[in-house]
């Protein structure tokens, strides 16, 4: 009875990577440059960003979806005084195709970020 449940669970476990999800890829610009080249594995994965030059600003994306790809996303500016933060939820559905944060309803994003579905 041992030997098959170690057989069993060692079978299980050789199984999972083929389960894994394939990485979501996502291109961040900002003012037009390439910032990051961003891969997320699996629902809930997420990633904290902080662009060049912008040490008071972090951006933070946590995959909801992967097929089409919805990422919460947050901004964080931190000031002497006060911290910014604005959310939103965004959705790329077709490759190639980008976004603006900055152009969401609502949006009160500080910067212009750019999220692109790579080709």
């Amino acid at each position: 009875m041992k030997k098959r449940f170690l057989l069993a669970a060692a079978c299980l476990m050789t199984s999972l990577p083929v389960l894994a999800a394939k990485p979501v890829r996502v291109d961040v610009y900002l003012g037009g440059q390439l910032e990051f080249e961003v891969e997320l594995a699996g629902l809930q994965s997420g990633t904290t960003l902080s662009p060049t030059g912008k040490p008071e600003t972090t951006l933070e994306m946590r995959l909801v979806a992967p097929e089409p790809i919805i990422l919460d996303i947050k901004e964080v500016v931190r000031g002497a005084a006060s911290t910014h933060e604005a959310t939103a939820r965004v959705k790329l559905v077709g490759q190639g195709e980008s976004i603006q944060i900055t152009d969401l309803k609502g949006s009160t994003f500080q910067h212009p970020f750019v999220l692109k579905r790579p080709e």
